[in-house]
């Protein structure tokens, strides 16, 4: 696996609380990148850890934010917090329900 492009990198997802966000974190996790979860639901991000934190040997870290991207404060916070942990690769905006 350390020869696809995006081996070791990392990449926030939005929206992984949902089918597609989900996927895609799981497929980079996968292809052994590391992957930065943003759910806006508080109550789901311990679940959404255990689902995706689930092939300990390929050494990739998943890392759980919550943060309701609607609110621009929030998308700050966020900003600092992840900026705080290091570059971000990618971004891949899985966004959509809820919007009017």
């Amino acid at each position: 696996m350390s020869g696809e492009p995006l081996h070791g990198s990392r990449v926030l997802v939005t929206g992984v609380r949902g089918h597609v966000g989900w996927g895609v974190a799981r497929a980079l996790l996968d292809a052994g990148v590391h992957v930065i979860a943003v759910t806006r639901a508080a109550a789901s991000a311990d679940g959404i850890r255990a689902s995706l934190d689930h092939r300990p040997q390929l050494q990739v870290q998943v890392q759980v934010q919550v943060a309701d991207l609607s609110d621009p404060d929030a998308a700050f916070a966020l900003r600092q917090r992840v900026a705080d942990a290091g570059p971000v690769d990618h971004v891949v905006a899985s966004l959509g329900s809820g919007w009017q």
